[in-house]
């Protein structure tokens, strides 16, 4: 795989003799910075590779930055699938111990919470602890889930 830069921007993505002809098929570790999509990634390659077989394995939320794992060409796209099926993902956050919102994001309407005493460490770890492993993740009240389709 290889790591076409280690920060996107329209600017650096790629440099400009790495796609030539028709030649710019692979795999690819692409850096989505905040603010952008996983589609907006996805739409600036099509553009800037001129072709429509592009994919992505796995949606980032528009406010997490990461490694976007983007296939390009049909011989890619056809295997992102089952070449991502046992991989591994890792997730680091920052959370606020007395609020939540809404919408379970930045985004929502934050609702301050009383908290009486601030847990230890250990408490957190234990509590922590819940969210290793395989688990089904059930979409936040705003979602763009897909029914049906």
């Amino acid at each position: 795989m290889k790591l076409l830069s280690s920060k996107f921007s329209e600017g650096n993505l790629f440099q400009r003799n790495a796609f030539q002809g028709n030649t710019f098929q692979g795999l690819f570790a692409v850096y989505k910075p905040k603010g952008w999509t996983s589609a907006k990634v996805v739409n600036y390659i099509k553009k800037n590779c001129k072709t429509k077989r592009v994919g992505h394995g796995g949606t980032l939320d528009p406010f997490a930055e990461g490694v976007l794992v983007i296939a390009v060409g049909r011989e890619f796209t056809k295997q992102l699938t089952e070449i991502l099926k046992n991989s591994e993902k890792e997730y680091l956050t920052e959370i606020v111990l007395n609020q939540k919102s809404d919408t379970y994001d930045i985004t929502g309407n934050v609702i301050t919470l009383n908290i009486k005493e601030i847990p230890s460490l250990e408490k957190i770890k234990s509590f922590l602890e819940k969210f290793v492993g395989e688990f089904e993740q059930l979409p936040p009240p705003y979602s763009a889930i897909k029914i049906g389709g």
